[in-house]
């Protein structure tokens, strides 16, 4: 299985499991991982044994001690930090949840 054999808009609990059946040696992104799916998705992987790097524009929120790879704080829109997240690590699958919130009135 490849990370591209998943629909990133319908992930289910199912095929989160086959993300974590990939392998240990492969690295896992999961951005937006401080909002409340990204987190249960970190624990999950985590707890697989999975290597993890989490991203989010917030602070941890005490998530950077399970994450095996590294926290990396920044915002999914800045290019360049991105494209230098993508450059240290080589990752097998992406699972991408960082969304805008509008919080105009």
């Amino acid at each position: 299985m490849h990370s591209r054999d998943i629909a990133p808009d319908r992930l289910t609990r199912a095929e989160i499991g086959r993300v974590a059946a990939i392998g240990r040696s492969y690295i896992i992104l999961v951005t937006g991982a401080s909002g409340l799916i990204g987190q249960r998705i970190c624990l999950l992987l985590s707890s697989h044994g999975r290597g993890l790097v989490a991203l989010d524009v917030s602070d941890s929120g005490g998530l950077a001690d399970i994450v095996s790879h590294g926290w990396v704080e920044c915002d999914v829109r800045d290019k360049n930090q991105v494209a230098e997240v993508f450059q240290t690590h080589c990752f097998s699958a992406v699972v991408h949840l960082a969304g805008l919130l509008n919080t105009a009135s």
